[in-house]
Formats: C-alpha cells, structure tokens, sequence
C-alpha cells in the first residue's frame, strides 16, 4: 500500500517466482496487479542476476542484474516499458552485519528516457530468525527512497517481512509491504 499527500491511496499485489538456474546464476519472474482509485495497472518482470565473485569474510562480492518489465493498463495492451542493468556490491561486516551497494541504469521505453539507479542498505543478523535491515536508493529523476523492514524466518522455507518506506518531497510518499516467502 502507498500513500502520497493529496493523492488517491495506491495498493498492489505481486507474486514473484524465483529459480537458481546454475552458474551462480537466479532468475525470477514477476506479475503485480496495481489499483489507483479506479485506474488499474498489470505488470510483468523478468529479471536475472548472476554472481561474478562470491563474497567472503574478507572479499567484496560482485554480482550483476538484468531485467525486462512490462505493463497493461486497463483495457490495453501489454507495452514493455523498461530495461535494467545493475551492478551490486556486497561486504560482510563481521558475522551479523551485511553492507550492500549498487550501481545501474534503467531506460524507460514508454517515456522514452533514461535514468542511473542507485542502492545502499545495511543489513542485520540479530539472530537465526530475525533480520533488521536499512536501505536507501533511487534514480536519479527522483528523491531517495528510504526503507526499514524485518524478516522473521517462521521455518526454514517459510520468511515473513514487513517494511516500511518514505520518500521526503512535497507529496511525502508513505509505502508499507507485506510479503511472506515460501522456497521449495
């Protein structure tokens, strides 16, 4: 759910499906389906990222990140509205704390413009089951997006996450997630 001063209140659902395909490589594939008051908006993601050097206790790792998005809006056709290329780094603060960084580009083809993105987030391990983490990123195009969330691993296979983001600026953007994750 997402919120901005003086707009319509936004909500969307998504269902992600995640798969490591070898060669240090994961790809995922994505559907939303987003409603603006009475506006309503479909997408599609697909997007890979592969790992070009493991992060160890003493190493940065490296890994890279392509993507595809693609939207409908109501009572139209599917138009692909995006290309990502990102470059993320990763270094591990002793055992319980985890720094991220991340570098790319994104073209929006509908707009016919492009934008860098940018990410860093911070990352704690209080313990097996419960995980704190920071971030903040962007384009950009835009103020920085700011987020806090928790994950609470509930099994093995099964994380709960609940988060919390704002963007500063005239309309002070409001977002609160929910998701739950089952890997099988």
């Amino acid at each position: 759910r997402t919120r901005a001063r003086g707009q319509a209140r936004n909500t969307a659902s998504a269902l992600q499906l995640s798969c490591g395909v070898g060669w240090r490589t994961e790809l995922d594939a994505s559907l939303t389906w987003a409603r603006e008051s009475a506006e309503r908006e479909r997408g599609a993601s697909v997007n890979a990222k592969t790992t070009l050097r493991e992060r160890t206790d003493d190493a940065v790792g490296w890994a890279l990140g392509v993507g595809l998005d693609a939207r409908r809006l109501a009572g139209g056709r599917w138009q692909h509205s995006e290309n990502r290329l990102e470059l993320e780094a990763s270094y591990q603060l002793g055992s319980a704390w985890l720094l991220e960084a991340a570098l790319g580009t994104a073209r929006d083809r509908i707009e016919r413009r492009s934008s860098t993105l940018w990410g860093l987030a911070l990352e704690f391990a209080w313990n097996e089951a419960i995980e704190l983490r920071a971030e903040t990123g962007g384009t950009d195009r835009d103020k920085p997006l700011v987020e806090v969330g928790l994950r609470y691993t509930i099994m093995e296979d099964l994380r709960l996450k609940l988060s919390f983001a704002t963007r500063a600026g005239a309309t002070r953007e409001r977002t609160t997630a929910l998701s739950l994750q089952f890997e099988f």
